[in-house]
């Protein structure tokens, strides 16, 4: 039907404009729209419009895909503080590996048919052969409109719809794992998480690879791994005290995730932000029982870190007996036989923890880690150098001695009034300690009788009162100040005495978090993320932070990369270029997968910089809502490329 549409006023009959509508079925679309004139059809001419009038159009209908729902697996975790290697210019959704993210179709008739479909976004420069996807979609109760979507394996999907007549319309989901506070797991998160670690402390890693695949390596294994390393030399330690130790423990954290994973691959390593504790829980006296008792999510409930009885958890993690399937230079034990450090005279059969000094309680105000600990870390390190010395100090090192503890068996209450008569803390009683026996000034028994604990102590070559011998071969050394980070400066000449008196005449036992043998207590794992995290967030806040003329600075001769260098120490280790201990899956260019590989210091800590992110985990927050507003500021996000 044709009916004018503009009154007659000049213009000419020919381009006259006539309002034709008509009425377009494409499948399901319907369009309506203004053609010209029957004259302008007929004649072949051009189509002529009068603009200056409003044309009555009505749109094809826009479709889109939209998550209907936020899973409790995503948490509140977001994607924008991280700007990975392989992002396009695409907005992306978080789906953590099997988490099942619901997506719906908005704009489509209740009717229409929808195909959907779903992929793996190649970003690669290689062969695609090596790539498999896993994942699977489900139409949710048979509704055409909506799906249930979940992925597996880490990288980025494309989840699709198209509509006969209305096109097709896609979103991207990036499949990541979330690390976040462990007391903000869910019950059945923190349980599945904690079963995995029981699998790893239970099952030996020549089985575990048969049942769980490559990925698979047992507490065991790790933690002797990273006992000869930490003990390797007196003047080696290839993990601590120099400028790799952060790269080494990221590395350590990421192969221990990946053994979790081959058993449950929904878990991923929790970080335990202690500064939380020392605000929530320990005024300025508190004593570290009362930290225990505060905090039952983390050390009374069965799903926490285990159960303590009488100092030793329940059930014990795994025996401590020394591994025959190891050669002798691989095995690091006490003088009990034990995987400990050699210096460490702790008799008990059991994982143990102390949670005391010599058997008092000190007050944890001037040791444990607080929101300015780690807000100074990140603030005041203008340099590399400095952060990645700094990190490792009262950020961290701190919780490791207050959680393990020390006694003194049959000699604690004559060790504890020495030192209390000097101005020396009793946490660095082990600084001291460890000091001696890597300068030679003390030396620890090899071989000592369980059932005969009193003969087992540190063996002394020179009586406590031999002034001049203690002071060549200890508190005068040149290094010791690097050594005992400082603790053996307060002492005077009677300090001096009355802590050689009480080293000599002790049997130190350290509870596993307080040395080298730190990763059989469950305690140990979440730590290390707390300050990748803090790594991370200094990247952010700081672009320029990790650069080549950072990386020279710590390769000029002058710079000095561990605490043993001038001790005649190669700092094995610690040098950007040297090999960490420990593989890494981290996203390859040429294969647009994660892949396992052997990373160096510096690709470590450069694979962990948000601005050119490559690892599959993510932090779920950069926020510290505990502490103070002005301590840690929002980091910038890039809006632009990931929402």
């Amino acid at each position: 039907m044709l009916y004018n549409t503009f009154e007659n006023n000049g213009v000419s009959d020919e381009k006259r404009t006539i309002h034709r509508k008509v009425l377009c079925v494409v499948g399901a679309c319907v369009l309506s729209v203004m053609c010209a004139t029957s004259a302008v059809f007929a004649n072949n001419k051009s189509l002529v419009v009068d603009t200056t009038q409003q044309l009555d159009v009505i749109s094809q209908p826009k479709i889109e895909l939209q998550v209907s729902s936020v899973p409790a697996c995503g948490g509140e975790a977001s994607l924008r503080y991280y700007q990975f290697m392989d992002s396009a210019t695409h907005e992306e959704v978080l789906a953590p590996p099997g988490c099942s993210i619901s997506i719906s179709l908005k704009g489509a008739h209740d009717d229409d048919i929808v195909l959907w479909n779903h992929e793996r976004i190649w970003s690669g420069i290689g062969s695609t052969s090596a790539w498999q996807e896993k994942g699977t979609l489900n139409i949710s109760n048979g509704e055409q409109h909506s799906a249930l979507v979940t992925f597996w394996t880490p990288g980025v999907y494309e989840v699709s719809a198209t509509v006969d007549g209305l096109g097709s319309t896609s979103l991207r989901l990036r499949c990541v794992y979330v690390r976040r506070e462990i007391r903000s797991l869910s019950v059945e998160e923190r349980s599945n998480y904690l079963t995995a670690l029981t699998t790893l402390a239970r099952i030996d890693t020549e089985e575990g690879r048969k049942r769980y695949g490559r990925d698979y390596s047992s507490l065991v294994d790790f933690m002797i791994r990273h006992l000869a390393g930490a003990t390797a030399g007196r003047f080696s330690d290839y993990f601590h005290d120099g400028v790799g130790f952060l790269s080494q423990h990221i590395a350590l954290t990421n192969e221990f995730e990946k053994a979790l994973q081959s058993i449950d691959p929904t878990v991923s390593v929790p970080y335990w932000d202690y500064t939380m504790d020392k605000i929530h829980s320990m005024p300025d006296d508190t004593k570290t029982p009362v930290l225990v008792a505060a905090n039952p999510q983390l050390w009374r409930e069965p799903d926490g870190f285990f159960a303590l009885r009488d100092g030793a958890i329940v059930p014990p993690v795994v025996p401590y007996a020394a591994d025959n399937n190891r050669s002798a230079e691989s095995r690091k034990t006490n003088a009990f036989g034990y995987l400990r450090a050699p210096w460490n005279l702790n008799p008990e059969p059991g994982l143990t923890r102390y949670f005391r000094e010599f058997g008092f309680e000190q007050s944890l105000s001037d040791v444990w880690p607080r929101c300015s600990t780690h807000a100074d870390l990140v603030r005041k390190s203008s340099d590399l150098k400095t952060f990645l010395y700094d990190v490792q100090a009262a950020p961290h090192g701190a919780t490791h001695i207050s959680t393990g503890g020390v006694d003194g068996g049959s000699t604690t209450n004559d060790v504890w009034k020495l030192i209390n008569g000097t101005s020396l803390r009793i946490v660095d009683f082990k600084w001291i300690l460890v000091a001696m026996w890597r300068l030679g000034a003390v030396t620890f028994p090899t071989t000592c009788n369980r059932f005969d604990k009193v003969e087992c102590l540190v063996q002394c070559p020179r009586p406590f009162n031999d002034t001049k011998y203690w002071n060549s071969a200890y508190f005068d050394n040149r290094n010791v100040l690097l050594l005992d980070h400082g603790a053996s400066a307060v002492l005077d000449a009677t300090g001096r005495a009355k802590v050689v008196k009480a080293i000599c005449s002790t049997n130190p036992r350290f509870g596993e978090q307080a040395e080298a043998s730190s990763p059989r207590d469950p305690s140990f794992w979440p730590i290390h993320p707390t300050i990748d995290r803090l790594w991370q967030y200094k990247n952010l806040l700081d672009p320029g932070f990790i650069n080549k003329a950072a990386w020279s600075s710590l390769l000029d001769n002058s710079t000095s990369l561990c605490i043993y260098q001038t001790l005649g120490s190669n700092c094995f280790g610690h040098h950007p270029q040297d090999q960490t201990a420990f593989r890494t899956k981290t996203y390859q260019p040429k294969t647009g997968i994660f892949e396992r590989s052997w990373l160096n210091v510096r690709e470590v800590l450069e694979a962990a910089n948000p601005r050119n992110y490559r690892f599959d985990y993510i932090y779920d927050s950069f926020s510290w809502s505990h502490c103070d507003v002005n301590q840690f500021p929002e980091p910038p996000s890039f809006r632009s490329r990931i929402s």
